[in-house]
């Protein structure tokens, strides 16, 4: 359960109350409602259900408000999520560019590569590439690795 201190943002209880008589309480499954009242905590429950993809929930010191996020708010969440998924691109170039090591390396020493094939593995890597193409950040469609 969350509570409001002083109308700030909601969080859960502390370890520690202190209670308008001085005295201090310690472990929050043990507060009645009336020393967490006293210490002036109130109530704020859980934000209420909304869209979490258009809306956002606030406190305004007293209650939950729901409003419409701002295309500033809506840009900058797509902004982070584009950073996450190139992060997660470029991990997976780094991963898989060992295989790519191994065929120039292979073919250098005049070995007959086997295991993969140079177009197969740029391809995979250019598709990684071009993730960033992708219209909706919350719903990339990953390359298939080649076998």
């Amino acid at each position: 359960m969350l509570y409001s201190f002083n109308k700030a943002e909601p969080k859960e209880l502390p370890f520690k109350i202190y209670l308008s008589n001085g005295k201090v309480r310690t472990d929050p499954s043990s507060f009645s409602d009336d020393e967490i009242a006293d210490a002036g905590y109130v109530y704020a429950g859980f934000a209420p259900a909304h869209d979490t993809a258009t809306q956002k929930a606030t406190w305004d010191g007293t209650a939950w408000v729901i409003s419409n996020k701002t295309t500033e708010e809506l840009q900058a969440e797509k902004d982070v999520l584009w950073k996450e998924i190139r992060e997660q691109r470029d991990q997976k170039i780094n991963e898989f560019e060992w295989r790519i090591s191994r065929y120039l390396s292979e073919t250098r020493q005049g070995i007959n590569p086997t295991t993969d094939t140079i177009s197969d593995l740029d391809s995979y890597v250019q598709d990684l590439r071009n993730i960033t193409k992708q219209t909706d950040p919350s719903n990339i469609t990953w390359p298939t690795i080649p076998s």
